[in-house]
């Protein structure tokens, strides 16, 4: 079985997120980085799981989330227990996601590259997704 179909299993549908006490911290402190990014922005969290991460990004005052997963039951359980106003949960394929290009503010994938068959390609998503910044 090829890399995206194992992602496509993956799940948590209790949407039960580990704190601190459960020795989680080094993710919860990856997506504690992110929200100095966040404010009144637009945030594409990939590979998101049960969207916690993109919950709290949403509740950092972010403009729109997008909350993307290869996993139906992982935004299935993001959408029952960590649904926002500003959050649009999609699963599949981010590289068949219609996200207009230079839209995106922040970029968060944490844990993810490793498991991608061709990284490469999601690079050069992010590339055309993210706004430029003109120096």
């Amino acid at each position: 079985m090829d890399i995206k179909e194992l992602n496509k299993k993956a799940n948590n549908s209790s949407g039960v997120r580990a704190d601190f006490k459960y020795g989680n911290m080094l993710d919860q402190m990856r997506y504690m980085f992110t929200l100095k990014y966040s404010h009144n922005k637009v945030i594409l969290d990939f590979a998101c799981g049960t969207g916690w991460g993109s919950y709290l990004i949403a509740q950092a005052g972010a403009n729109k989330v997008y909350s993307v997963d290869f996993s139906k039951d992982a935004i299935e359980t993001a959408m029952k227990y960590y649904s926002h106003n500003v959050i649009e949960h999609y699963y599949g394929d981010l590289l068949e996601n219609n996200i207009a290009d230079s839209s995106i503010d922040t970029i968060t994938c944490i844990e993810t590259i490793a498991h991608l068959d061709n990284p490469e390609k999601y690079m050069d998503y992010f590339y055309d997704k993210i706004k430029k910044m003109g120096f």
